[in-house]
């Protein structure tokens, strides 16, 4: 909690609340050793982009993730989440021991390993 109390700010944020001073005191904390130029320069291209990406994204909704170029970039990031539960790691570090050990029967630890399993599953597609 006292690292985060005493770090500073993200630039990129404060660009965002457009706080522009305070950004360019904070890229200056954080960059070591820019001159002024350079953090004006840097500050400049985060405005530039913050306008690019807010123009691209306004009116923006759920439903364009599964249209036309979003689409296929939907599939790729469901395979991505999906193959952490498919790939098999997540059955190597089984609760079925804990359960066992806290006194549930060996059969009712497997379908209850096997349940949140499922759950994990689900809300990786979901």
């Amino acid at each position: 909690m006292v690292v985060c109390y005493l770090a500073p700010e993200s630039p990129w944020w404060l660009v965002r609340a457009e706080r522009l001073e305070q950004a360019k005191q904070s890229l200056a904390r954080l960059s070591g050793g820019k001159s002024e130029e350079q953090i004006n320069n840097q500050i400049a291209m985060m405005v530039h982009t913050n306008r690019v990406e807010a123009a691209e994204t306004s009116g923006a909704t759920y439903a364009d993730c599964f249209k036309g170029i979003n689409l296929r970039r939907t599939e790729i990031v469901c395979i991505v989440f999906a193959g952490q539960v498919l790939s098999g790691s997540s059955f190597a570090y089984s609760p079925t021991y804990f359960f066992t050990s806290a006194g549930l029967p060996t059969d009712k630890s497997f379908y209850l390993s096997l349940g949140a399993k499922g759950f994990a599953f689900v809300g990786t597609v979901l």
